[in-house]
Parts: structure tokens; C-alpha cells; sequence
């Protein structure tokens, strides 16, 4: 018989090879390869049960076997869609005619840059930023930020649901840390409420409290040392838990070393929960 048949059936053109159908043109415009019914303006379908449906581009460079070139198919056993760089090359993803990601062939994605030197590697002129955003009932209801700019690394979030954001945290070029404001003077500066009580956990710039669990006998310390590799603190200054009753009390303890070795510092004033000093 005819090894290839081009002919109208209907509205539509057709192709067949070894009597059966190949690819058809249907009266809209649609093409379609392994169907009769073509959903799109191309359609690729593979009707052979346990077998992959594979579209494949190649060219002089890649070669044109099975696994050279780029493919895009649909799994047969999970319905999976797949994306396939076969070469040793990177993928390169466009828009508004310029190169906007890049996933190279070591499996580093590149936003805003097409040599990205780690796993996930965000580039762009003035501010980074990556935005975490709530939207529960349509409209944002929480907003949070992390990046970098000339001042360093930020992490900013806003009050309420259509407030600014504001910086929180922020390591600047120089290895200082800010909570609470942008221009950390020293390694840490924690810039608290200005408020005029006076040991109200929701009014304080930093707490210290122990795990949850038996407390009594157990100290929340805040330790001074000299050596990053010590073991034990040159001074310490503590809170020593007496009761767990209710809300809790304690003692506080402040304590030194007499010596240069690595040992930890001996207590030597304590005020107790009563305001004694001992």
C-alpha cells in the first residue's frame, strides 16, 4: 500500500503513514501528532500505554539521539511534567527579550544573573529582597522581607496588614548587629521601647528565661569571655531560679575568676528575691 498519504478529510488535512493517520490539520488551524483531535495549535500525544510523551530539539552541536538536546515531556506513570537539559549546559529562562534566570549545569539557579556561584543566587541593581506574603481572604494580611542593600543584610516586616515595613534585624558590612534599628553602634545594639516601666517583659529590649520544666536551682546566665574557644565565661552575671510557684522568683548573682585559666567564675555578690544583698 501507500507508505504516505497527504489528503482532506472533511475540513481537515491529514497525514498518514502505513495506512494509519500521523498528523492531521484540523479546520481550525490546530496540529495535531498522534491525535485525531487536536486540543491546541500543537498537540503531541502519545497513545501507547507505559510510554513517555516526548517533544525533542536538537541540533549539529548536541547530536540527535535519545538523550541529546532538550526535551519536554509528560511522565506516563505520574502524569509528571518535565523540563530536560540532556547536555552539559545551562538552561536559560527569557523574558521581555533578555535572559532573566539561569539554572547552570551544576544545578545553581541564577535570578538576575547567568553565572550564579551558589545553589540559589539572587542578583539586581540597589536592593535584594526576597518577600514572604500572607493573603488569606484576598487581601495581604502580613509582609515580610529578607535581602540586602549598601547597608547590609535586612530582615524588615510590617504592622498589621497595610503598614510599612520596617527594618528588625540588620547585619551590616561591617559584621554588626542591629535589632531595632539599621545603624548598629558595636557588634550587637538592640534599640527596645522607650517606655517608663520598669520590668515589664512586653516593654523590655531583650529577655532571658529558662526552659519550660523543673527551674528551681537552675540559672539563666549572661556570660563575658575573652577567648572564642573557652569553655567557661571570665564574668557572668545570672538569674538563679528559688521558686517556681505561680509565676516564679529568684536571685540575682554576679560572679568572677581570680585566675587566667579556663575555669568558670566564682560567685561572689548575689541579691536575693527579697532585695538582700549577700
Amino acid at each position: 500500500g501507500d507508505n504516505i498519504r497527504i489528503g482532506g478529510s472533511g475540513n481537515n488535512l491529514t497525514f498518514d503513514t502505513g495506512g494509519s493517520e500521523a498528523l492531521r490539520i484540523d479546520s481550525s488551524g490546530n496540529v495535531g501528532i498522534g491525535t485525531s483531535s487536536p486540543q491546541r495549535l500543537l498537540h503531541v500525544h502519545e497513545s501507547t500505554a507505559g510510554t513517555n510523551g516526548y517533544i525533542q530539539l536538537t541540533n549539529a552541536t548536541t547530536g540527535s539521539g535519545s538523550t541529546n538536546g532538550f526535551q519536554i515531556l509528560v511522565s506516563q506513570s505520574d502524569k509528571d511534567a518535565l523540563l530536560i537539559q540532556r547536555e552539559n549546559a545551562d538552561m536559560e529562562f527569557w523574558t521581555n527579550n533578555t535572559v532573566q534566570m539561569t539554572l547552570d549545569n551544576n544545578g545553581r539557579l541564577g535570578i538576575g544573573t547567568t553565572s550564579p556561584g551558589e545553589v540559589l543566587d539572587l542578583v539586581s541593581s540597589g536592593t535584594t529582597r526576597i518577600y514572604f506574603e500572607s493573603n488569606d481572604g484576598g487581601s495581604p494580611e502580613y509582609r515580610a522581607t529578607v535581602g540586602v542593600d549598601s547597608a547590609g543584610f535586612k530582615v524588615q516586616t510590617r504592622d498589621g496588614a497595610f503598614g510599612s515595613l520596617t527594618d528588625r534585624l540588620t547585619v551590616d558590612t561591617s559584621g554588626n548587629v542591629g535589632i531595632g534599628t539599621s545603624s548598629p553602634v558595636g557588634k550587637t545594639y538592640i534599640s527596645g521601647p522607650n517606655a517608663s516601666t520598669f520590668g515589664v517583659a512586653a516593654d523590655a529590649a531583650l529577655n532571658l528565661a529558662a526552659a519550660n520544666g523543673a527551674v528551681v536551682g537552675r540559672t539563666v546566665n549572661l556570660n563575658f569571655a575573652c577567648v572564642d574557644s573557652a569553655t567557661n565565661a571570665v564574668a557572668a552575671v545570672g538569674m538563679k531560679y528559688t521558686s517556681q510557684s505561680g509565676f516564679g522568683k529568684g536571685d540575682l548573682i554576679f560572679g568572677t575568676r581570680s585566675v587566667t585559666t579556663d575555669t568558670a567564675p566564682t560567685e561572689r555578690m548575689r541579691i536575693d528575691s527579697s532585695g538582700r544583698l549577700l
